[in-house]
């Protein structure tokens, strides 16, 4: 993805579902150092495909399923180090505006990142990231 210019949106469904599954079997006890390296790429990886996401929106229009983003999205909330770093969590919101707004999604999803937001960001800091994530999911759903 970093080399190329564009994607199409079979290449990004298919990339999209293979981190998502793979997401699902890592141990989320692994060292912090490790997850701050892969929030790094995250935090890369969201911010990419908010612009390949937001291009090929103004050509074509969202029929494809985003369903495989909001798996990675749980799956980073549920790591117990993501409270302590700040790296993936603006692009995160970005892309989750996007998805909210012009993709379609199972609402059990939404409820899910919700909790998750909720139950990880539980310290004063990073409330703003939890009503972030409430706010937007709020503003874009109704």
């Amino acid at each position: 993805m970093n080399k190329q210019k564009s994607l199409s949106l079979d290449v990004c469904s298919t990339l999209m579902t293979n981190i998502a599954q793979f997401m699902e079997y890592i141990p989320i006890d692994l060292p912090v150092q490790l997850w701050t390296s892969v929030f790094l790429e995250f935090d890369f990886l969201f911010d990419k495909l908010t612009k390949v996401y937001t291009t090929i929106k103004s050509n074509i229009p969202v029929t494809y399923d985003l369903t495989p983003i909001l798996r990675i999205m749980m799956n980073i909330l549920k790591v117990p180090y993501i409270a302590g770093v700040r790296l993936v969590l603006e692009p995160f919101s970005k892309l989750l505006t996007f998805i909210l707004q012009n993709g379609t999604f199972q609402l059990e999803h939404i409820i899910e990142l919700c909790s998750l937001s909720h139950r990880t960001f539980t310290r004063v800091n990073f409330f703003r990231f939890l009503f972030l994530i409430t706010k937007t999911n709020i503003s874009n759903v109704f």
